[in-house]
C-alpha cells in the first residue's frame, strides 16, 4: 500500500474539524532517529500542544546523503491541502534548506 496517497486526505480531514473562523495552522517538521536503524522524517499538525503526524518517510539511519529530497516530497504531498487564505507556520528543530 502506498501510504503517501493518504497524507493529503488525512490533513484535509483534520482541517475539516477545525473551527470555521480559525485559519491558522502550525506544522512541525521533525526527524527522529530510532537507534542506529531508522530515521523517521515526519510532518505533524500541532494542535493544543500535540503533534498529529500527517506525512512521514522512514529512511535508514546510516544512509548517506541529504534528507532535502524527502522533505520536499513530503511537503509536495500536502501542498494543496491547505487553502491559500490560511496562515501557516512551519517549525523545525534544525534548518531545512530548500
Amino acid at each position: 500500500m502506498d501510504v503517501t496517497a493518504c497524507f493529503s486526505p488525512l490533513l484535509l480531514w483534520i482541517l475539516s474539524l477545525w473551527p470555521v473562523d480559525e485559519k491558522r495552522l502550525v506544522l512541525a517538521a521533525d526527524a527522529s532517529t530510532l537507534s542506529t536503524r531508522f530515521t523517521v522524517l515526519a510532518i505533524s499538525v500541532v494542535y493544543r500542544g500535540v503533534g498529529i503526524p500527517v506525512a512521514w518517510k522512514i529512511v535508514a539511519a546510516t544512509q548517506p546523503g541529504s534528507w532535502k529530497p524527502y522533505w520536499l516530497e513530503l511537503f509536495d504531498h500536502i501542498n494543496n491541502s491547505v487553502q491559500s487564505d490560511w496562515f501557516v507556520i512551519v517549525t523545525t528543530d534544525r534548518p531545512i534548506v530548500c
